[in-house]
């Protein structure tokens, strides 16, 4: 031992610092398994809300790659002449869509989503009892189940969306207000 070594011996190498602070000691068995029962109740938590998440996340990405597929389609059709439109009406067509809300081919195996857009007659505009000429309603039904046969016609099957298309280039026909009768020029006076 050296000159001013306070420790003692204690078998082959380990050397005891009678005067040392407890924390240069390092931790005693019961602290040790304290703060595992602790870390495993802490990881347990997260575990046990993990599933909850990644469903949030998954009905999170299907909303937002249906809204992008509806977007796409009310914009193929709002690029159609009215005319066009009109001659559409009650016609359907479908198309196919991967996982992100992109147009794929019906034969590709990256298909994730089925659509079926048919436009509807004109709509009654509010405090009106016929449908307007100027209006037209997209319905767009929705399918992520693209293989397994599910029609979607079946209820259930799908998720149906509405878009109203508007005839901004027609305005509905305006009454003549009365113009006054054009005078001579002068003015009369009366006898």
């Amino acid at each position: 031992m050296k000159h001013g070594d306070t420790g003692t011996r204690q078998g082959a190498g380990s050397v005891r610092c009678a005067g040392a602070p407890r924390a240069q000691r390092g931790f005693s068995l019961a602290e040790v398994l304290i703060a595992l029962a602790i870390t495993s109740f802490a990881l347990l938590a997260l575990i046990g809300v993990l599933p909850e998440g990644l469903k949030s996340l998954r009905t999170a990405q299907r909303n937002e790659a249906e809204a992008r597929i509806v977007q796409q389609l009310a914009a193929a059709w709002q690029m159609k002449t009215w005319s066009e439109l009109d001659s559409l009406v009650g016609r359907r067509e479908e198309s196919t869509y991967d996982g992100n809300g992109a147009w794929v081919d019906a034969a590709s195996t990256d298909v994730v989503y089925r659509t079926r857009a048919e436009l509807l007659a004109g709509l009654p505009l509010p405090n009106e009892t016929g449908a307007s000429p100027y209006l037209r309603r997209l319905r767009i039904r929705i399918s992520n189940q693209p293989r397994n046969g599910a029609s979607l016609d079946a209820q259930g099957s799908y998720r149906e969306r509405y878009v109203t298309l508007v005839d901004y280039d027609k305005s509905p026909p305006q009454e003549q207000a009365a113009a006054p009768a054009p005078s001579s020029g002068g003015s009369s006076a009366n006898p």
